[in-house]
């Protein structure tokens, strides 16, 4: 019987068999590609895992979804000081709106300050998505989980 890692393998050389000859000028660049000995190359573990180099560059939208994290963390910084120095500037006066003084309640500042770190922690993690982050520390932690004998 072939082991599992045998029938993947399979299975993959079976895919690239069956879609090879229909992906337009892919015959053609990968036969021109090994007569420049591009294959004999391997690249690096950081090229090919990096997100930035394989996507980021290439999708305008994964630029634009980077740039609209970067976007919201900056402006969630900005309330969130906006709104300490509102605080700060309002605190020894009686004489302020209505609204205002809704808005600068303790209670209040609690939720909206942990509204704007919760949307700018959460940008933070999807910009930090587009980006290589398998770093080799993470790779030895990984390779020391595998069992020595696996069949």
């Amino acid at each position: 019987l072939p082991s599992p890692t045998d029938r993947i393998v399979s299975k993959i050389d079976q895919f690239w068999d069956a879609t090879l000859a229909r992906s337009p000028n892919r015959v053609v660049n990968l036969l021109k590609l090994d007569e420049s000995g591009a294959f004999l190359r391997t690249p690096s573990r950081q090229y090919v895992l990096d997100r930035k180099t394989q996507n980021l560059d290439i999708s305008k939208d994964s630029r634009d979804v980077v740039k609209n994290c970067r976007r919201i963390k900056k402006v969630g910084k900005f309330f969130s000081i906006a709104l300490a120095v509102a605080k700060c500037v309002t605190l020894g006066q009686s004489s302020t709106t209505p609204i205002l003084k809704h808005v600068l309640k303790t209670s209040s500042m609690v939720g909206v300050f942990s509204f704007a770190w919760l949307t700018t922690f959460l940008a933070e993690k999807l910009e930090k998505e587009y980006y290589f982050k398998y770093t080799d520390d993470m790779r030895r932690e990984d390779m020391g989980k595998i069992p020595k004998q696996i069949w």
